[in-house]
């Protein structure tokens, strides 16, 4: 039972039930997602993490009377439009105009329509989300520009439920209960989940990530299978109240365990077990001359953001073929202004500062978005040395330098680097050009890097995280059978 609530149709990044679902289809394993929310493009991302394979139990194609698989794209003549409607395509939409009015608004997502907005007096009446197996599933209605009505429909057309916005009440017709009326979604949610899990036998675990909208739906419910919690790189209060119904609690690292076990005040055990599974490549590009920095922080410091831009542009300065990427969710405009003053004094090989040195030098410095997991890689790919500066390490990023045998400078200590080793821990942000300087000057501390990573990445491989995911549901049968 996946956190996708907040997903909308984006792709699921970082996600623990998304790598869980990878790893036991990958072990042979019957995969089943029980899910709660509201997700018309759900095809495509079970495609996109290659977890197709999996079984589907969606409470809204329940509730929708939806009883369709396959993926299926709509065009423009599925709709039926005004006479004289006049189509204008742009990068991300097609306007649609009628008797020089704005009449609506098509909204693409890649290859496919996303939703479609109407219009009528220059005022949004409805908005049309469309699902991915060819249908508009939802139609939210506005009044005065806002919203006041959420109608979902079946494939054919009709709708099944109806949500006031302004109330919460949700009005429906189901065969498998009565009742026509529920005070709001949630409730409604609750009612089905209760009725399926009942239909489940009683042997199966069931994995949940802690979410509020699980937690409310959840409540009150007599599970009667095996609950595994997973508090993964999604820890969040509510995991307390989830902590209370489970028979075992899993988490990503020894400091989420710690918190887990200090929040939930009981002696319930908890287990870790990496959500992310090693798999050593080879990296040509640790060879390489061309010297590319990645560092990931997200939560510094104007003050601190100063430190490190000046180890970093000492870096610049000292070694001729390094480049940095900075990934990061912080202002720029700082970090960029440094760099700025900095290059006005970067000479070009005759020792001279002219407009082109300056120039090469700010070229060498890229900073980026918070990128996503296939993102990550790419960059990855072509990264000599990796730098995470929160507090926290991304566990992501750590499993993929270690796949690619990528020396990292943390400042943290984890179970993916061994101080010196493969890596440096920095109590200083001020050292970080010295940690860096670690690798860059001498060759050989990239080979024990590489050693030490190769001995890192086979305790954490698929069929090593699938040994521990075996001794978690093997405790748990053990104190089911007692």
């Amino acid at each position: 039972m996946p956190n996708w609530s907040e997903l909308g149709v984006e792709i699921p990044q970082f996600n623990d039930s998304i790598h869980q679902a990878q790893l036991f289809l990958e072990q042979g394993q019957e995969v089943a997602f029980i899910l709660c929310d509201y997700l018309p493009k759900l095809r495509g991302i079970l495609s996109n993490k290659n977890i197709d394979k999996a079984t589907v139990w969606s409470a809204f194609d329940v509730l929708q009377h939806i009883d369709l698989s396959a993926p299926r794209p709509v065009a423009l003549n599925d709709f039926t439009w005004p006479d004289y409607a006049e189509f204008m395509t742009l990068t991300d939409r097609i306007l649609v105009n009628v008797s020089g009015q704005h009449y609506a608004t098509i909204w693409s997502d890649q290859l496919s329509f996303d939703h479609i907005d109407l219009f009528a007096d220059d005022m949004m009446t409805q908005q049309l989300i469309i699902d991915d197996r060819g249908f508009v599933s939802k139609v939210i209605v506005f009044d005065e520009g806002n919203q006041v009505r959420t109608d979902y429909l079946t494939p054919s057309g009709d709708i099944a439920l109806q949500e006031d916005e302004l109330t919460g009440l949700v009005t429906t017709q189901q065969l498998w209960t009565e009742q026509t009326q529920f005070s709001n979604m949630t409730v409604l949610i609750h009612e089905l989940v209760s009725y399926y899990l009942n239909k489940i036998p009683d042997d199966e675990n069931i994995i949940i990530s802690p979410s509020v909208t699980t937690g409310e739906i959840l409540e009150d419910i007599a599970i009667k299978q095996p609950i595994i919690v997973s508090v993964q790189n999604n820890f969040v209060e509510v995991g307390k109240e989830l902590g209370k119904i489970s028979d075992f609690i899993v988490t990503d690292n020894e400091r989420h365990q710690q918190q887990v076990i200090a929040f939930d005040g009981e002696t319930k055990e908890v287990a870790i077990v990496p959500p992310y599974a090693t798999d050593m490549v080879e990296n040509e590009h640790l060879q390489s001359p061309l010297v590319s920095l990645f560092i990931s922080a997200h939560n510094l410091s104007v003050a601190q953001q100063t430190i490190v831009i000046a180890a970093l542009i000492n870096i610049i300065n000292e070694y001729d073929t390094t480049t940095v990427v900075f990934e990061t969710s912080d202002k720029t405009s700082a970090m960029q202004k440094q760099i700025h003053e900095a290059s006005l004094k970067a000479k070009n090989e005759h020792g001279l500062v002219d407009q082109d040195s300056q120039m090469a030098f700010k070229s060498r410095f890229h900073f980026l978005e918070t990128q996503n997991e296939e993102q990550l890689v790419r960059y990855m790919k072509h990264t000599q040395i990796l730098i995470d500066l929160d507090n926290e390490p991304n566990q992501f990023l750590q499993t993929v330098a270690i796949n690619f045998s990528i020396p990292q400078i943390n400042s943290a200590e984890t179970v993916y680097l061994e101080p010196d080793k493969n890596g440096k821990v920095l109590a200083d942000f001020a050292e970080l050009d010295k940690a860096i300087s670690f690798f860059l000057d001498n060759k050989k501390h990239f080979e024990i890097a590489q050693e030490v990573s190769a001995d890192i990445q086979a305790e954490y491989t698929s069929e090593m995280l699938w040994i521990k995911w075996q001794q978690v549901f093997n405790k748990i049968k053990s104190k089911m059978n007692n």
